[in-house]
């Protein structure tokens, strides 16, 4: 098993662009995906079901 990991770069103001970057490591290990797909256009229930999902999620996206 693999340890997935990320780098994120800031120098503490959000700007990126600045050549005094700090690298911190993020653990992915734990995180979680959940995918709503559905094969139809119109109501079969995909919306209720990512309303219940969203409650305990970090973000949210809706897609066509």
């Amino acid at each position: 098993m693999s340890a997935c990991t990320r780098v994120q770069q800031s120098n503490g103001d959000g700007n990126l662009s600045s050549p005094r970057k700090k690298q911190r490591i993020v653990n992915l290990d734990n995180a979680k995906v959940t995918v709503v797909l559905g094969a139809q256009w119109g109501d079969e229930g995909k919306g209720k079901v990512v309303d219940m999902l969203a409650a305990d999620a970090d973000v949210v996206c809706r897609c066509q």
